[in-house]
């Protein structure tokens, strides 16, 4: 209670035994935003619907619910006009690759943990679309879904456009741009223990490692409560996802150094179809980062034992292919009866 009542946050699924894995892994770690740089891709849905407006013939997204009478507000020139008055309408994405301007990826496009991204098409030259620059979409990054239980994140090099439901995390340049966006919080590393960058290829896959741990959905579940996808609809926002902490204190070291290529190369086989989700290469990538975290056996039998209280949803079947772990012993009820006094 005391904890909530200083962050002001409420954690239903934290208890007491959980404070000192989560504390650990923040000490060993900066925040994914201070590591990142991150934003939305295209600001439109993940169809690219797309409508003209009657006022300034610029192109804009429909209203959510597009009726014939539902009102729109142009926000390049402010005019308001009913659906059924739009000049034309199209849709930008497209089925086929090749029937695109660029490549394209959205929601649907992850597939299990480690799986490579499906690419569709997407139409460029749209005036009014806010497709942001291109630079954005080039090179190594981590393209992670807006919605759904648990943490969906994919490597990817290519040249590929995302939606605004997609976000777009790219590793910064330099340590002294992830010191300048680091603002230490107690209980977190601090800025002169930020080590310098391993090299860009490898230490983007060893990311999307950490973010496709069983720890890292630990913390995830813990902090934020995603537990059930068919109860209610899960969705983590851009704070959130800036705020998990990034295990790089021990990446100063040789060792260090060694763990990042290591897990990079596993990421790569099980992305290649060479290794299989929860066998051997999988659970070296989990020991390795339970290292990095300074955390201890123990510590992975009780994260393995509360994510048994999370629903065996798609993402915990990636994660426990073996089956859903044992959810940890409940107190016996008890009941309490008084008699009244003669």
């Amino acid at each position: 209670q005391q904890r909530c009542i200083d962050s002001g946050e409420i954690e239903p699924f934290r208890y007491a035994s959980d404070d000192e894995i989560i504390e650990q892994m923040e000490s060993s770690s900066i925040p994914l935003g201070a590591l990142c740089e991150s934003k939305r891709g295209v600001e439109m849905g993940k169809a690219g619907d797309v409508i003209k407006c009657p006022g300034c013939m610029r192109w804009t997204t429909p209203p959510r619910w597009p009726e014939p009478d539902k009102e729109k507000d142009c926000p390049h020139c402010d005019h308001t006009f009913e659906y059924r008055d739009r000049l034309a309408d199209e849709q930008l994405a497209t089925n086929d690759p090749n029937d695109g301007d660029v490549a394209y990826i959205h929601g649907d496009s992850f597939g299990a943990r480690y799986d490579k991204l499906e690419t569709f098409g997407l139409k460029r030259g749209y005036d009014g679309i806010r497709y942001k620059d291109e630079s954005l979409y080039r090179g190594d990054k981590l393209f992670v879904r807006e919605a759904g239980v648990g943490f969906t994140a994919a490597y990817d090099n290519r040249t590929a456009y995302c939606p605004r439901s997609v976000y777009v995390f790219k590793i910064r340049g330099s340590r002294s741009e992830i010191v300048e966006n680091h603002s230490r919080e107690d209980g977190w590393l601090s800025a002169e223990s930020i080590p310098d960058l391993p090299e860009p290829e490898a230490f983007h896959k060893f990311l999307h490692g950490v973010m496709n741990s069983r720890l890292f959905n630990y913390y995830v579940f813990k902090r934020f409560s995603e537990v059930d996808g068919a109860q209610s609809f899960a969705n983590l926002r851009m704070g959130q996802i800036r705020s998990l902490p990034i295990p790089i204190e021990q990446l100063a070291t040789e060792e260090g150094e060694s763990t990042v290529e290591a897990i990079a190369e596993r990421v790569d086989r099980l992305r290649e179809g060479d290794a299989e989700l929860g066998g051997t290469v999988d659970l070296e990538i989990e020991r390795r980062l339970l290292d990095l975290y300074g955390l201890s056996n123990d510590a992975l039998a009780h994260v393995n034992e509360q994510m048994g209280l999370a629903a065996y949803h798609k993402k915990l079947e990636e994660l426990y292919p073996d089956g859903q772990p044992s959810r940890p012993e409940q107190a016996t009820e008890v009941s309490l009866s008084a008699e009244a006094d003669d």
